[in-house]
């Protein structure tokens, strides 16, 4: 049993310090009169103390959240169902939700009544502010009397679980998948990838049969180019994803790496729904992916999505751990670079991840443009921002499709301009 006086308000208090004070000069005294003024402050603190923390209170309580899955920006619904079945009227019932400030303000709500039963259902809004996963509750019970001489504070256990994706733009048909269907159960056998002229085509590499030269490209381009074999294609792509705390700016949902994971989001979830398998790595290495029935490491839809919720900006100054996993597991033909800012080691290294791929994208957040409108950011050099502008040209100069994305672009939006962009533009 609760400690009465620890449970007592500073009123409380008051009222027994003060019972204690007139009882006893009304006996010093010898003024009766005084007497029932003292019992009555000294028995308020008391009967306040039995209705509030001597008797027992039982409450029930049911918290349902939904959707308990959510993307950045999307509203959700709390509802809390309480019940007392306690016998004896309890006065005051302060109730507050523990909410995260990720997900908006904690409600408070307040039950009184004389009522021995009684159930309630309480809902309160939410919003999903910032990427990642969090807890709602305990639910928080605060009992107390109506004169405010007493109060007990109780605490529910349950907590519910919460887990803020990164939102997902829907982009267009991508015309890098060529004209084939990818319905049905199989998987779609030789695609092009870049465009009619270069289904079949790649660059010429030491020990390739002289037959086999395209003359057509290589008078185009001014490099010599093979015919490729035809062999049925694995379909599948390669996402990196920039996740250096260096080359991002600004803080929450609206900072240059909260896009660039949306981006990826919005990318694989895109050929994903192609049927392609997915890998993707970051600047800390790979993501975890199962592995599937035919041998291929391809990451599922919810792995990815639940690894995305968990990324978080990495300290590493360069993309050298995930570029060397990228190389030690390169499968595929599609590679897809969402960079933030750049430097021309950051893009020599891209270079080498591309190697025989036949096709190769980045989607580039102009990261000095997004620094400019956030107040009080970190200043980049004219150097940074030189170097940044010549990491674009390298990638351009060897045939990767690059867009740039500022800040008020849409993803959807460079993902169309990404497709209008011939190689080496």
């Amino acid at each position: 049993m609760r400690n009465p006086w620890r449970l007592s308000t500073g009123r409380g208090k008051l009222f027994v310090v003060l019972g204690l004070v007139i009882g006893l000069t009304a006996l010093l005294l010898g003024q009766p009169d005084l007497l029932p003024v003292a019992l009555l402050l000294l028995l308020a603190p008391l009967i306040a103390w039995l209705l509030v923390g001597g008797l027992r209170l039982r409450l029930a309580a049911q918290r349902e959240l939904w959707p308990t899955e959510v993307a950045i920006g999307d509203p959700m619904t709390g509802e809390v169902a309480i019940a007392k079945r306690s016998a004896i009227p309890q006065g005051v019932l302060l109730f507050a939700d523990h909410v995260p400030a990720e997900l908006g303000e904690s409600p408070r709500f307040v039950m009184s009544g004389l009522d021995p039963h009684w159930q309630r259902d309480i809902t309160y809004p939410l919003v999903a502010r910032n990427r990642g996963r969090f807890s709602t509750g305990p639910l928080l019970v605060r009992g107390e009397d109506a004169f405010g001489l007493v109060t007990h504070d109780r605490q529910f256990k349950a907590t519910t679980e919460v887990m803020v994706m990164p939102r997902m733009y829907p982009l267009s048909k991508s015309k890098l998948l060529g004209a084939g269907s990818n319905t049905g159960e199989s998987r779609p056998k030789t695609i092009g990838t870049l465009g009619p002229d270069d289904v079949m085509i790649r660059e010429y590499r030491p020990g390739d049969d002289v037959r086999r030269i395209h003359w057509p490209s290589t008078a185009r381009r001014g490099e010599v180019m093979v015919r490729r074999e035809e062999q049925a294609w694995d379909p599948s792509a390669t996402i990196i994803l920039d996740s250096r705390r260096n080359a991002h700016v600004g803080s929450g949902p609206d900072s240059s790496f909260e896009v660039a994971v949306s981006t990826a989001a919005s990318v694989a979830q895109h050929f994903l729904d192609q049927r392609f398998g997915i890998d993707l790595y970051h600047a800390d290495g790979s993501v975890a992916r199962p592995s599937s029935p035919d041998g291929h490491q391809l990451t599922s839809r919810q792995v990815l999505m639940h690894s995305l919720t968990d990324l978080r900006l990495s300290r590493e100054e360069t993309m050298t751990k995930g570029l060397e996993a990228e190389l030690a597991g390169q499968s595929g033909e599609l590679l897809i670079a969402i960079c933030g800012l750049l430097t021309p080691v950051d893009a020599e290294m891209l270079l080498r991840a591309r190697r025989t791929r036949a096709a190769s994208m980045a989607m580039v957040l102009d990261v000095p443009e997004w620094e400019a409108g956030i107040p009080g950011g970190a200043t980049f050099t004219e150097q940074q921002i030189e170097d940044h502008r010549e990491g674009l040209n390298i990638l351009r100069e060897h045939q990767w499709r690059v867009v740039e994305l500022p800040r008020e672009k849409t993803i959807p939006e460079a993902w169309r301009e990404l497709e209008l962009t011939g190689a080496g533009r």
